[in-house]
């Protein structure tokens, strides 16, 4: 059972995530949005400091077929690095396709109704080295921006339901979804298969979508299987929650304010014997962040943008002399960019952010996030 302890370890850090909305409201078009995203963040404590940054250079796009037929995909190439300022200390390099994910999506009864299929396609890196594994926990870290947070996994299968009344300028979203996770070899050091447990998922979301003031916002709420090493169950990771909230208004000025807080339970461990116990000390984190974002006309095909955001993430409960301990920290971003379209086909989007904030164990972090998007839309 040590291979099953050292992997519990990751699990942590590694556990999947969920977007914030199930699903989402139809649109009439199609497009295709190519990008690059970067982000890098700097922690500093004493005379220590390292930095790890990760590019994603990608494909989001999403072809309606028909009024009630929409398929999505979404595959980029994922590249990352590590540098330690300490003398002797070598770091390292990643570079590698992610996994793919597709998703078809199939409206019934005058789109009250859909029902959807999705595939994350296991074409990421696994099988990590040592340095690779290092750099995969640092981008896994939820308490910094990171895109791709995961190099690759196994081959998973998600199907979801949604119903999505409307009433007037009101449209709401009632579902439920479930993912089967498939295995896959972690780390090149071992042979050992890991497979996270599988995911269940309920969502409930309303839109106002009210001229020039509108609303939107939703909970969903997850429950996990068991994650398994070579078959053996190690590991539960605890029930999650997810709120979230965006006031928005529309004119030639235009502006939205918005939360998301993300509770997570207790989960459980694997004893000797394969009996799952809940943790008495929780080590999953609790998350909340808030921004408030704008936008002005500058021509008009061109848009200047800001946003701020602080995002907070909690400590777990371990005591800081204890393995499992991961601090807590915060942090405040302040981005700026332009937002142009080009024709009623292509548009495009540039953005910069400077965040800067700092652990509950005095360690400071200053980052740099920059995003690059093109968009052609077709009927």
């Amino acid at each position: 059972m040590r291979i099953a302890r050292y992997l519990i370890i990751a699990a942590a850090l590694l556990a999947p995530g969920r977007t914030l909305l199930g699903a989402t409201w139809s649109e009439e078009y199609s497009k295709v949005s190519v990008f690059y995203l970067y982000n890098t963040w700097n922690e500093s404590f004493g005379d220590d400091d390292f930095d790890i940054g990760e590019g994603v250079a990608g494909v989001k796009a999403r072809h309606v077929v028909n009024p009630r037929l929409a398929l999505d995909l979404w595959g980029a190439l994922t590249s990352a690095k590590y540098a330690n300022s300490t003398p002797g200390e070598e770091g390292a390099n990643f570079s590698a396709l992610s996994d793919t994910r597709l998703k078809g999506t199939y409206y019934l009864g005058n789109r009250l109704f859909s029902v959807a299929v999705s595939l994350n396609l296991p074409t990421g890196k696994t099988a990590l080295t040592d340095e690779e594994y290092l750099l995969a926990l640092g981008v896994a870290d939820n308490s910094r921006k990171y895109i791709v947070r995961r190099f690759g996994q196994g081959l998973d299968i998600g199907g979801e339901v949604f119903v999505l009344p409307r009433s007037g300028n009101i449209e709401f979203q009632l579902g439920a979804g479930y993912v089967a996770k498939g295995s896959y070899q972690l780390r090149e050091a071992t042979t050992a298969e890991y497979k996270f447990g599988n995911e269940l998922f309920a969502s409930a979301a309303v839109e106002i979508g009210s001229r020039p003031v509108g609303f939107e916002g939703g909970v969903i709420f997850t429950s996990y299987g068991d994650d398994e090493a070579d078959s053996r169950v190690v590991f539960r990771q605890g029930k999650t929650i997810v709120v979230h909230g965006r006031l928005f208004y529309i004119r030639e000025l235009q502006g939205a304010v918005g939360f998301t807080l993300i509770s997570r339970g207790p989960a459980k461990t694997a004893d000797g014997s394969g009996e799952l116990t809940e943790e008495s000390i929780k080590s999953g984190r609790n998350e909340m962040q808030v921004y408030a974002s704008g936008g002005k006309p500058l021509t008009p095909a061109v848009q200047a943008l800001v946003r701020l955001e602080y995002k907070m993430t909690g400590a777990n409960d371990y005591d800081e002399d204890v393995a499992g301990y991961r601090p807590g920290a915060d942090y405040l971003g302040l981005g700026g960019g332009v937002n142009a379209r080009f024709s009623l086909a292509w548009s495009g989007n540039l953005m910069a952010t400077y965040y800067t904030g700092g652990t509950n164990d005095d360690h400071d972090l200053t980052g740099l996030g920059l995003a690059a998007v093109l968009t052609f839309r077709y009927w």
